[in-house]
């Protein structure tokens, strides 16, 4: 089996170079019939975008950004994410991931954590926000971060169905994604990222077709 395929089928998959070969002998040397065969099998299933995050750092954050006028504040309040409960006037964009972006943005909380800053900001509680899951989007930008090694189930998977909403319905607007891993001690490290709807739904691993 030719090389650069089986290296390409890595790079897309992250699986073992000797999956990735298999999968190409089933799909007949054909990279996307090999993928069809490893979803058809279930190594693609059951994966989220956190799936790498191992020893890397306690934080982890994702972002996705779109080319043209679609709104991904509609996107995302169209299918109300399971689990998260949307924040009135969230302010600026902010992650320790990037810099501040003074943009209108939409951003949804883990429930408990949605408590806690509303406390918070009643003057009714003074707990910091260390555990947190989040969803964070503009017009043009999405922001995914889970602080602390918090990743309750639920509110990992309406994670996972926000980036699948985007890519379904954004397809070839989506300009680029990436996947990070750091927090306090830990040098940031980007492990996975690309430019196309297709490179992000095979590395999490969902149907772009849902």
């Amino acid at each position: 089996m030719d090389r650069e395929l089986v290296r390409t089928l890595h790079r897309r998959t992250r699986l073992p170079h000797r999956a990735c070969h298999a999968a190409l002998v089933e799909g007949l040397g054909d990279v996307e019939l090999a993928l069809v065969w490893l979803r058809e099998q279930g190594h693609l299933a059951n994966r989220n975008w956190l799936w790498e995050q191992g020893d890397l750092g306690p934080d982890a954050f994702c972002e996705l950004r779109v080319t043209q006028a679609v709104d991904l504040r509609d996107v995302v309040a169209a299918i109300a994410p399971l689990g998260m409960t949307r924040v009135d006037d969230p302010g600026p964009m902010t992650s320790g991931f990037r810099a501040p972006v003074a943009t209108a943005r939409d951003l949804w909380l883990d429930r408990a954590s949605a408590l806690t800053l509303t406390a918070n900001r009643r003057g009714e509680a003074g707990a910091s926000l260390w555990g947190y899951a989040s969803i964070s989007v503009s017009r043009e930008r999405l922001w995914l971060e889970n602080g602390f090694g918090y990743a309750p189930p639920e509110c990992v998977a309406a994670q996972v169905d926000v980036l699948a909403a985007v890519a379904r319905r954004c397809g070839a607007a989506v300009a680029s994604w990436s996947v990070e891993y750091g927090g306090q001690g830990y040098t940031i490290q980007r492990v996975a990222g690309g430019r196309t709807a297709r490179s992000l739904a095979d590395y999490v691993g969902f149907p772009l077709v849902g």
